[in-house]
């Protein structure tokens, strides 16, 4: 599991929120779309020195993933 980047409830809406709309955009069960994120955030957590856009970052780029796939089947 990642470390939490902002554990605010305002915050996990907004991701929630997020993933949702990717799941829906894509077809995709919202836990299959939470799985490529919590990847790419830990990820980018391992790397980043400044964590502050680290959901935003991850959210896009789980969306371009998706894109790609989408786009190649």
């Amino acid at each position: 599991m990642p470390p939490a980047i902002d554990s605010s409830t305002d915050s996990k809406q907004h991701q929630h929120t997020a993933l949702q709309s990717l799941a829906d955009h894509y077809a995709l069960p919202v836990h299959q779309v939470a799985a490529l994120y919590e990847a790419e955030l830990t990820q980018l957590s391992e790397h980043a020195s400044i964590k502050q856009y680290l959901v935003m970052l991850a959210i896009k780029h789980v969306d371009e993933q998706l894109r790609t796939d989408k786009q190649r089947h």
